[in-house]
């Protein structure tokens, strides 16, 4: 190519056709979280957790909007204890980047307020102690 005369470089590089080419119609899709398998140890482990935190609820009705905050800390909870184990095996993220799922995973699992035990199945203390009193009483007896 010559260059010789009124013709730069800037010149002889556009194209003749002077349109830019069509821009990418944006997607109207939206968005879909992969599904995890139930046959691998992650799916297995989700479960799990599922099953786990519904019967934690203690007498809370499972609304549609708890189960799915039930799947999103369970599903959490398993990814973060995924990476800690990769951690630790010294095949894994930085320990920041594990930390902060890991943090994640406990506010998501603090926000549904879990029991650890029913209350109903937890004896009083002053239960405890009359038990404990009547049991003495009644050893008392027996001596006499």
């Amino acid at each position: 190519m010559d260059f010789s005369g009124s013709t730069t470089a800037m010149d002889a590089t556009q194209t003749s056709g002077g349109s830019a080419p069509p821009a990418r119609a944006k997607s109207k899709r939206r968005y879909l979280r992969p599904r995890i398998d139930k046959r691998n140890r992650t799916g297995r482990r989700i479960e799990e957790l599922k099953k786990l935190y519904a019967a934690s609820l203690g007498d809370r009705r499972l609304t549609p909007m708890l189960r799915d905050q039930i799947a999103q800390a369970a599903e959490v909870m398993a990814i973060a204890e995924e990476a800690r184990a990769a951690w630790l095996r010294g095949s894994g993220d930085r320990l920041d980047a594990v930390v902060t799922v890991e943090r994640h995973a406990a506010s998501l699992v603090a926000g549904l307020r879990l029991l650890d035990a029913p209350p109903a199945t937890l004896p009083k203390p002053w239960e405890i102690l009359q038990a404990a009193h009547l049991a003495a009483v009644a050893a008392d007896g027996e001596d006499e």
